[in-house]
């Protein structure tokens, strides 16, 4: 993996990953394999379209796992766009042009949950990728099942390779 700013042992610290759960019944099913076809899929792709359409808003209160995250997503030719909390991103101009959502799930104030349920009632339908370095997703909304949207939910500390694939999935870059 070729990283900027020579991040890449923070990087394998922080991004670390085990999957907790994947809704079976998502468009975006089942996770691409390692030979994920996204690269070839951006070579058919005019530079411009795809920059547009790979758009990755990052929403987490670490600031290390946030600069790592943009890091690794702009090594790969995605358009991060990051922000320390549910509340920036909903005062931003530009978070809801993102095609996909990172969201951590234990922001303070407003949860990644409760901001992608906030999108969604909008109207606003970006798949998302829900982190969680505490409770799970059971623990916080009393149901194993994911909010309709969510691509995935990945523990703490997750692989950066694992999380690629599933934004990649997300995107419809197969």
């Amino acid at each position: 993996m070729h990283l900027i700013d020579g991040d890449a042992a923070k990087m394998n610290v922080l991004l670390r990953y085990r999957l907790t759960f994947v809704d079976a019944g998502s468009p975006y099913s089942p996770l691409p394999s390692k030979g994920s076809r996204s690269a070839s899929v951006r070579s058919r792709a005019s530079e411009g379209e795809f920059m547009q359409s790979s758009v990755v808003a990052v929403v987490d209160d670490d600031a290390n796992v946030l600069k790592a995250t943009q890091a690794l997503l702009r090594s790969r030719g995605f358009t991060p766009l990051a922000y320390s909390s549910a509340e920036s991103f909903l005062q931003s101009s530009g978070g809801r042009q993102a095609r996909c959502l990172i969201l951590d799930v234990n922001l303070p104030c407003l949860s990644g949950v409760q901001l992608h349920e906030q999108l969604r009632r909008e109207g606003v339908e970006i798949p998302a990728l829900l982190v969680t370095g505490g409770p799970t997703l059971g623990e916080l909304l009393g149901s194993p099942s994911p909010p309709a949207g969510v691509v995935a939910v990945l523990e703490k500390p997750f692989d950066g390779d694992e999380l690629l694939r599933w934004v990649a999935l997300a995107l419809g870059h197969r």
